[in-house]
């Protein structure tokens, strides 16, 4: 009377769908890192589980791709750090800059050296006031 169920079926169906899942999740990174660019979307798990129609456990849980995905975050952050080569500076605006920079702190060094002489001096003419109001 034991009935033995099939379920040669079902692990198929599974195995399929698993393989599936695997490829929309790869395919989605590929295509990301193709995309990469200044303006792109980052590469992360939140990223690639939209675009791939997966759920973000799902992503950790396959260790290929978690490692991979956490490679080219890492690397995404880097190139994010940097600003587009077109807004970087100049070789010519960076030396005008420090050129300025220096300029400023020159006078700046003046200024200093005249207020420490105009305190020195009215640290002395107080000085005297009070030793000639003690006397």
């Amino acid at each position: 009377m034991g009935h033995t169920r099939n379920t040669e079926g079902l692990k198929r169906n599974a195995e399929s769908k698993r393989d599936d899942t695997y490829v929309r999740a790869e395919q989605a990174v590929r295509e990301m890192v193709k995309e990469r660019g200044p303006r792109s979307t980052p590469i992360n798990f939140s990223t690639v589980a939209h675009r791939a129609g997966v759920s973000r456990t799902w992503l950790y849980a396959q260790e290929d791709l978690r490692e991979r995905i956490e490679h080219l975050r890492v690397q995404g952050d880097v190139r994010r750090d940097l600003p587009p080569k077109e807004q970087r500076a100049s070789e010519a605006s960076k030396d005008a800059i420090i050129a300025t920079l220096r300029s400023r702190i020159e006078q700046l060094d003046a200024e200093n050296k005249e207020l420490r002489k105009k305190v020195e001096t009215l640290g002395g003419i107080a000085y005297s006031k009070i030793v000639s109001n003690i006397s």
